[in-house]
């Protein structure tokens, strides 16, 4: 994320501000969500891996 907004904001996209602010908030909300997704995610396998190395034993 760091990364792509680092590169973004060295000059206007398109040669446009408003389409480097749009690539900006599409990249933020991206990386949120997939932040949020995939912290519960893995909250999701380590419980369900507990739960079937607990099953055989």
């Amino acid at each position: 994320m760091l990364a792509a907004l680092i590169i973004l904001c060295q000059g206007k996209f398109l040669g446009n501000l408003e389409y480097t602010l749009i690539a900006a908030i599409i990249i933020l909300s991206l990386a949120l969500g997939m932040g949020i997704f995939l912290s519960e995610y893995l909250l999701f396998r380590y419980y369900h891996d507990d739960q079937a190395e607990e099953g055989e034993e």
